[in-house]
């Protein structure tokens, strides 16, 4: 019996299994050198916390009494905590590795709904991993990222075709998003912003009269939209967290002290070349009009470049959605016309050369597997190399990459030679805040920027504070206002070359990175 195949059936299946190992290897050639963010170490001690005292809105980790904390991404504190209970560090790796797939078959879903092309949606996933590896890390942003994908294509669908149940499954990211990373809820709305501001244009240009000279495209349903966003708007309150949805930002959006924080600090582009590289080539395409960008894509495309421009984390939202934008923007038959024209100069020059002439006869440049082909290079030219880095890093029982040389000798040494550690007031530096935190002990200061701010903790400015403790001319009346009993220094910076010449301090305990002094107690000064 002869069997018949279905030869754009075996082609479709091709072209799925040649997307999937491309996202696949590209995500292990990133992931297999991802580190452990100092978030880590607060997050699943948080975790913790959360499940010994619920939500109190309580500071449990810093010595200095009465803060704020709102446990702003609870629910995945909890479940990174409950994980991390059942498979240790070891799971953080591989948890990782299996939620950047998701992303990129998010991002690949997303540009194959958008463009109708599994080819080039795979290809234009690949580049945006590419883009945006940079910010995907160990941290809580690696899910959000992929759910306000998932939202734009949603709002991008109701657009054009105004299903009212498209309304649910936005109503549904709306409330994760609240619980798993609040923050960043307000983004749910604000990636609203572009499409109801096309609708508003639509119809303003009838009103005018006015021709339709800039792609811009009547919404299936305007009140389907108004109430979408509406409700949308609702979720922000179906969270543990009270308002916090709507005023955190408002209350964290004027701080200076922010600027300290690298990823905070306003963006210079040069150093994310690849975006920059990747927003010129967009320029160019608009202007040979081979895309056309409808004003809902120029707005959110304009509103995330400035976004971007204040703060360096902002750049991620440019990589993730630029190349999708682009692709969905594409003018086809534009595009068919130069390939008309390309083919017919490969037709003259192999008119010219014999061995060009015999290329042109197999006609690869015609047929789907060429293209498909093309998928193969990043399989081909992407090891994989993920693997747990035990070796190197057993002896602190941490079996993952770190980027940052925390005090692990310090705390060791702090726990064994100081028994009433809990009590006392260390003096630390924000980036290794959370890793004392995760082995009790209590901090001056951490990553979690928002519980120091004095618009947010009701007026301790402990941020400038502790900027002011590692000056030369204002250390001294910092110490004397907090009365530290010790102080965790690395030695590269100037604290540690004036404590080391301070008479009321005392260096207990040194490794290679950090020294440990404790303050001399007037008693103890005077004995001598």
């Amino acid at each position: 019996m002869k069997i018949k195949w279905n030869k754009q059936l075996i082609i479709t299946i091709m072209e799925y299994v040649l997307a999937i190992l491309a996202i696949f290897a590209i995500t292990m050639y990133y992931m297999s050198n991802a580190y452990i963010q100092n978030d880590v170490f607060f997050d699943l001690k948080t975790g913790e916390t959360i499940l010994k005292y619920g939500i109190d809105f309580k500071d449990h980790f810093s010595w200095i009494p009465n803060l704020i904390y709102t446990y702003h991404h609870w629910l995945y504190d909890v479940i990174f905590y409950l994980l991390y209970k059942k498979f240790d560090f070891v799971m953080i790796k591989y948890l990782f590795v299996g939620l950047t797939f998701i992303l990129g078959m998010i991002i690949f879903h997303t540009n194959r709904v958008l463009s109708k092309s599994r080819l080039f949606a795979t290809i234009v996933t690949v580049l945006t991993i590419f883009l945006a590896n940079h910010f995907i890390q160990t941290r809580v942003q690696t899910i959000t990222y992929g759910l306000l994908i998932l939202e734009y294509l949603l709002i991008e669908q109701l657009y054009k075709d105004g299903k009212k149940w498209r309304i649910i499954p936005l109503l549904l990211i709306g409330v994760v998003v609240a619980n798993l990373h609040m923050p960043i809820w307000i983004l749910t709305l604000v990636f609203f912003l572009p499409f109801l501001a096309e609708t508003a244009l639509y119809y303003l240009a009838i009103f005018y009269k006015k021709n339709n000279k800039f792609y811009i495209e009547k919404p299936k349903s305007w009140f389907t939209l108004v109430i979408a966003f509406a409700l949308l708007a609702l979720t922000g309150l179906l969270t543990p967290l009270k308002f916090y949805p709507y005023t955190f930002f408002l209350q964290c959006m004027d701080n200076g002290t922010y600027g300290f924080i690298n990823e905070m600090q306003k963006t210079a582009l040069i150093i994310y070349k690849n975006v920059v590289y990747a927003m010129i080539v967009s320029l160019v395409l608009m202007y040979f009009k081979i895309i056309k960008v409808k004003p809902r894509d120029f707005f959110l495309v304009t509103g995330l470049f400035m976004m971007s421009l204040m703060a360096r984390r902002h750049v991620a939202y440019i990589a993730f959605f630029l190349p999708t934008i682009i692709l969905k923007s594409i003018d086809w038959e534009v595009v068919k016309e130069f390939g008309k024209e390309m083919y017919k100069k490969w037709k003259y020059l192999t008119r010219k050369w014999k061995w060009l002439r015999k290329i042109r006869r197999q006609k690869i440049f015609e047929a789907k597997d060429f293209y498909m082909a093309l998928l193969i290079i990043p399989i081909v030219f992407i090891p994989f190399r993920i693997k747990v880095d035990v070796q190197e890093f057993i002896w602190y029982d941490i079996p993952f990459k770190i980027m940052v040389n925390y005090p692990y000798e310090t705390v060791n040494y702090i726990k064994e030679n100081i028994p009433d550690y809990k009590e006392k007031k260390f003096h630390n530096s924000f980036n290794y805040g959370s890793y004392l935190e995760f082995y009790d002990i209590p901090v001056f200061i951490d990553s979690r920027a928002e519980v120091y701010m004095y618009e947010y903790n009701g007026g301790q400015d402990i941020i400038n504070d502790y900027l002011k403790s590692k000056k030369l001319r204002s250390y001294k009346s910092m110490f004397d206002k907090y009365k530290f009993d010790y102080a965790i220094v690395d030695k590269g910076e100037d604290l540690h070359r004036l404590l080391s010449n301070d008479e009321e301090y005392e260096l207990i305990f040194q490794e290679s990175y950090y020294a440990l002094y404790r303050h001399i107690p007037k008693e103890e000064k005077e004995n001598e």
